[in-house]
This record gives C-alpha cells, sequence and structure tokens, in this order.
C-alpha cells in the first residue's frame, strides 16, 4: 500500500511540475499567414506552388546560391551541436547565420500562404521563457501548422522527461524515458500590410502520453514577441523576423 501510495504521489508531482513548467510558454511564435495585405486561403500541397516559385528555389539552390549556403549552415551547426531550433548556438554561428538570411531575404519574394506544417530549425532570440526545457524537461522540436481557411497558427513544443527525472523516477515509472509531452498553443492572426501580423493567444493545451490531455487552458503570460513579417517564404524555407527585438526564426516545412 505505501508503495503504491508513493507511485501516485511521485506520478502526480511530476505531472504539476510539467504543466506549470509548460503552460507558461506562450512562444515567440512566428509564421506565415500572408501576403502583403491578405491571406492567400488555399490548402495545397508543395507542388502545387506556382512555377515562380520553383523557379526561385531551383535558382537559389544552386551551389553557392544563397538558399544553398543557409541551409548548408544551417545544417551544420545542427549536425556539430546536436541543438534543437538554433538554441545554443555559438556567436561565430549566430554572425554567419544572420548574414546568410539576410542574403536570402534581399530577394524579397514570399509566396502565397499554404495550409501546411513546419518545424522551427534556427531561432536567435533570448529563450526568455525556458523554451529549452530545465530540470524536469528536454525540448525535442517545435512546430507550427497553419491554417489558412480559419486565419489560425498552433504552436506545438514536443519535450521528453529529462536525464536526471527518467534516473530519478525509472523505479516509479516504467519506460519513463520513452514519454512524451506536446504543449499545443493556439492562435488568431491578425494580418497586417508589407507581410506584417500580429498573434493573438487563443489556448493552451496540453497532451501528455502517460497522463493524457488537459482542456484548454488561458495562457498566463503574453507573447515576447507578438508581431512578425515574413522576409523570404518559397514554401520550403520560411524566414521571419521579428518586429520588437529584430530576432530571427527559420523555418523547414514538413507537410
Amino acid at each position: 500500500m505505501k508503495s503504491l501510495m508513493r507511485y501516485h504521489f511521485f506520478s502526480a508531482f511530476f505531472l504539476i511540475l510539467l504543466l506549470s513548467q509548460y503552460t507558461v510558454r506562450s512562444l515567440h511564435i512566428s509564421n506565415k499567414i500572408y501576403r502583403q495585405n491578405r491571406f492567400v486561403c488555399r490548402s495545397s500541397s508543395p507542388s502545387d506552388v506556382e512555377d515562380d516559385t520553383t523557379a526561385t528555389t531551383k535558382s537559389s539552390l544552386r551551389s553557392e546560391g544563397p538558399k544553398y549556403l543557409l541551409v548548408s549552415a544551417l545544417k551544420d551547426q545542427q549536425q556539430k551541436n546536436d541543438l534543437v531550433a538554433g538554441f545554443g548556438t555559438s556567436d561565430s554561428d549566430r554572425s554567419r547565420i544572420t548574414k546568410l538570411a539576410k542574403d536570402l531575404s534581399e530577394s524579397n519574394y514570399v509566396s502565397p500562404l499554404l495550409s501546411s506544417e513546419w518545424k522551427l530549425v534556427y531561432n536567435d532570440a533570448p529563450d526568455v521563457l525556458g523554451f529549452r526545457g530545465g530540470p524536469l524537461s528536454k525540448l525535442l522540436s517545435i512546430r507550427q501548422k497553419i491554417n489558412v481557411n480559419d486565419n489560425k497558427l498552433e504552436m506545438i513544443l514536443e519535450y521528453k522527461p529529462s536525464d536526471g527525472v527518467s534516473i530519478l523516477l525509472s523505479s516509479l515509472l516504467p519506460a519513463i524515458e520513452d514519454d512524451r509531452l506536446e504543449q499545443t498553443v493556439s492562435f488568431e492572426c491578425e494580418t497586417q500590410p508589407m507581410n506584417k501580423f500580429n498573434l493573438v493567444v487563443k489556448g493552451n493545451k496540453i497532451d501528455s502520453s502517460r497522463f493524457g490531455s488537459t482542456s484548454n487552458l488561458q495562457s498566463p503570460v503574453s507573447l515576447p514577441f507578438g508581431s512578425y513579417k515574413v522576409t523570404f517564404n518559397d514554401d520550403d524555407l520560411c524566414i521571419q523576423e521579428t518586429i520588437q527585438g529584430g530576432f530571427l526564426f527559420i523555418y523547414q516545412r514538413i507537410l
């Protein structure tokens, strides 16, 4: 009986700590929900993008082209440092990536918006809300889902227990190292001229592979960077910059 009580106590304790840690992470989120002054509301796959998008992508992917150089730099820093979403990038790599992103953005190419899913591969914003995790958790990925028909966007943060938590609770929670927790933050998008937009937080949900899902929660904090502009988007790679602070976010399309 005492062992069972301890199991439930630590399970509840672990969940409460996770919920408190994740709920306050309401994201400096970036997306591309606009082209100039309006949404281009259509759902499509990457193969449906216009011919000019294909031409731009092929040109920029040529050896020594601006997109080729940027993608290569991103792969190098990820493989070298095993980083997630660019957190922890060295100063030298950050300077290099910033310059390459600026070079690519000078093409001023922003394709129409598609309903799609993206993965954050790089950002240089300060981790003011602790997205990387802490003593309890480790960040695995940050994704965004865009629904242009409803002018909505979801940001999904995926976590696993930290090594310390896995060791501490391994006897109480079997296979805890395989547990996953996703926080989904829902937004309504307000479009503005010149490829700019604002995000308004509408909901916050947590899904745990072990503990199930929470109901929709109200976010207790506001976004530190709530306004963005897209500087490049060819429906494969998307570069965004925050209005507040000029921080860089780079996304790779996955669906």
